[in-house]
């Protein structure tokens, strides 16, 4: 199977990069800001979407305004053959945005996102009863000092990645 990264050129990054920055914009948009035809564009998404690098369009929420303020980082040591099934029993709550392995005193993370503490607690508790936890500790994030959005960052990484650095 060939890299991504030779099968994607400057002008995937470009039509990557402004749909990330806005996901409603029109192919048409899309077409006159490159000065491509809008069905180049489309054969370009198909494209895209067929390699799997584009996986679907959605909507960038901000969970401040839904009251989802509570924000973790669920640090877990793990016997290393109980891993995957650590892993699966977190996935299972809502909760948990993202499971990641990694190294250090703590070789899986999980990032919570919750209305309230309790919850939290709650997830750790439970946690704490699955066979392979060993230890785990808790880092509540206060604030974001660097508010960019994702796909913000998302874009200027791809741009850099492969654009053409117009």
């Amino acid at each position: 199977m060939q890299r991504v990264s030779t099968l994607i050129d400057s002008t995937d990054a470009r039509i990557l990069s402004l749909l990330m920055r806005n996901g409603k914009i029109p192919v048409r948009k899309i077409a006159e800001i490159l000065g491509l035809g809008e069905s180049t564009v489309h054969v370009r998404l198909r494209k895209l979407e067929e390699m799997g690098v584009l996986k679907g369009y959605s909507a960038v929420i901000d969970t401040e305004k839904l009251g989802l303020r509570i924000k973790a980082l669920l640090q877990v040591d793990v016997d290393p053959s109980r891993i995957k099934d650590v892993a699966k029993e977190l996935a299972r709550n809502p909760h948990v945005m993202g499971i990641y392995s990694s190294t250090g005193e703590f070789n899986l993370m999980a990032l919570i996102i919750s209305y309230d503490p309790s919850t939290v607690l709650e997830i750790l508790e439970a946690l704490t009863k699955v066979k392979g936890v060993r230890k785990t500790n808790i880092m509540y994030l206060l604030r974001n000092l660097s508010p960019r959005e994702v796909n913000e960052v998302l874009s200027d990484l791809v741009l850099l990645r492969y654009g053409d650095h117009r």
